[in-house]
């Protein structure tokens, strides 16, 4: 018997592996025209807050704890993100500051929020079972890194593009 009970958006773990083709992305954002990985990234005074992907259902990940109208999210939070428009613009900024968030809605945690044991095992992959490398690569990034990779990502994309 099959539960065709449909997934929530992102719910698998995929989401994972895709915000790491868009860390990957932001490496190389210098020289890509129309990036595919990257929708956006939040930031206020204190550095990025959210990156946004493209692939798959357009999700965000938290990438510190942050409050939005007075709900927290914990750094590694997978949420669904509402922000403001961006119209008259002939092409939408990268980088986008938070106060342009209407809402977000908590989708999950991810494997990044959990320490390295943990993600294995949540993820049932500390049984020899290597089908999936890309999620396996994905889950051996820890949120400094994930943080930092943005962080230089948001620099290159100044440089470049939104300025």
């Amino acid at each position: 018997m099959h539960d065709h009970t449909p997934e929530r958006p992102d719910s698998c773990s995929h989401a994972e592996m895709y915000f790491n083709e868009a860390l990957y992305e932001l490496e190389i954002i210098s020289a890509i025209p129309n990036p595919n990985m990257v929708k956006e990234i939040f930031v206020d005074a204190n550095g990025p807050v959210i990156l946004r992907k493209k692939r798959d259902i357009k999700t965000g990940l938290a990438l510190r704890q942050i409050t939005i109208n007075g709900i927290g999210y914990p750094a590694g939070s997978i949420v669904a993100v509402k922000a403001k428009e961006q119209l008259g613009q002939k092409r939408p900024k990268i980088i986008r500051e938070v106060t342009e968030l209407e809402r977000l809605t908590f989708l999950r945690l991810s494997a990044f929020a959990l320490d390295h044991s943990e993600r294995f095992k949540s993820f049932h992959l500390d049984s020899g079972d290597r089908r999936d490398e890309g999620l396996e690569a994905a889950l051996g990034l820890t949120m400094e890194n994930i943080v930092e990779s943005v962080r230089q990502g948001v620099e290159k994309i100044k440089l470049t593009r939104d300025s």
